[in-house]
């Protein structure tokens, strides 16, 4: 029996293949638990106590391991791990796996390379802060993901006076950002995948093609990150900017990634990555296909704020040949929110194809040929 903390389709999905039963732990109450679900567990993942919690699911019988599945997951499944004597992410490493200022001290301590920072904690005003870190930077949530709540700061007078509770002020990587998807085993990564972001926030493909000594650049520093950040098993998202001078460290995620990057890897690689990931959590040995087969696209959909009018485009989407898979939740009427993280979408089209200029191809395509019209 599995403990999942946090809710994600393709991880049930997976633990239902696999005949695993799930405690499943989630701060709001389900409609409808999926079968494999032997119950559902509602606590804050921000409690520092998971006494009670770990009493409730010892009742349930054997647990082999816990699986975070979000990012506000990571440090509750270590606490719930600690309580339940669990190997796997403890609570001081989920820390610095979630607040990002002390990931960067972690890492930069390591000897990695990543953009000088300061915290809400320093007290600097907005002056201050322009002549520690220059202009442009970038002001971020320390504990967020999918790009929430960050911004590009160019113009002292964009800065607040003084950084509020929780945000930090690091400096602007002028950069290509790119992401490595690693399974990790022992500490170290036994399966590696580099994602493009063909367009930031909005398309990513993979496998990102790159020369051999970029590439190797790039994984001796995913594999660093990994080491000093003290992850032994599981999945991790390792965000990295290749500049002039050689790549910068960006941000990792100890828990899956989204954005659609779990499909992807699976119709690339030919293997389900949810159900390596539950293998590792259970110690279970994963023999994950190292080679593309093929390349693969997403493309995210969300049409701004506002009420949609009109949806137009939608069989011509439905008529590209490298067409995976097609996602469109929105109707004609529905209000749709801002769009605050890469997370927010309306649905989302996937492509394949063996060459990668296809995929980009119709991963532009899909940009011009669906159109929605707001009110």
């Amino acid at each position: 029996m599995m403990v999942f903390v946090g809710k994600r389709e393709g991880a049930l999905a997976a633990a239902q293949r696999l005949g695993v039963d799930v405690v499943l732990v989630v701060e709001r109450p389900l409609r409808r638990p999926p079968p494999v679900v032997r119950a559902v567990i509602e606590h804050a993942f921000t409690s520092d106590d998971w006494r009670g919690v770990a009493r409730r699911v010892r009742s349930f019988g054997d647990i082999e391991g816990v699986l975070a599945l979000t990012e506000s997951a990571v440090p509750a499944a270590a606490g719930l791990r600690e309580e339940l004597a669990l190997q796997g992410l403890r609570p001081a490493q989920a820390l610095a796996c979630t607040d990002k200022t002390a990931m960067k001290r972690t890492v930069a301590a390591a000897g990695l390379r990543c953009a000088q920072y300061l915290s809400a904690a320093e007290a600097l005003n907005a002056e201050e802060i322009v002549a520690r870190l220059g202009l442009p930077l970038v002001l971020k949530p320390a504990c967020s993901s999918g790009g929430r709540g960050t911004r590009r700061i160019d113009a002292p007078e964009d800065l607040p006076s003084t950084l509020p509770d929780g945000y930090m002020a690091e400096t602007f990587i002028d950069g290509v950002e790119m992401s490595v998807e690693s399974l990790v085993s022992d500490g170290a990564p036994v399966f590696v995948n580099v994602t493009e972001y063909f367009e930031p926030r909005w398309a990513n493909l993979l496998p990102a093609r790159l020369p051999d000594a970029r590439r190797n650049a790039l994984l001796e520093l995913n594999r660093e990150a990994i080491r000093a950040l003290g992850i032994e098993r599981g999945i991790t998202h390792v965000e990295a900017f290749l500049t002039p001078t050689g790549f910068v460290f960006g941000e990792l995620a100890a828990r899956p990634p989204g954005g659609h990057l779990m499909e992807l890897i699976e119709l690339v690689y030919g293997f389900d990555p949810w159900e390596c990931c539950i293998a590792l959590e259970r110690e279970r040995p994963i023999a994950p296909a190292a080679l593309a087969q093929c390349f693969a696209g997403v493309r995210v959909l969300h049409p701004g704020a506002g009420t949609i009018t009109c949806i137009s485009g939608l069989e011509h989407i439905e008529a590209l040949p490298e067409l995976a898979r097609f996602v469109c939740r929105a109707e004609v009427g529905d209000l749709i929110p801002e769009r605050l993280g890469t997370g927010q979408e309306i649905g989302y089209v996937i492509f394949t194809a063996p060459r990668r200029e296809d995929v980009a191809t119709a991963l532009d395509a899909a940009r011009r040929l669906l159109r929605f019209e707001l009110r």
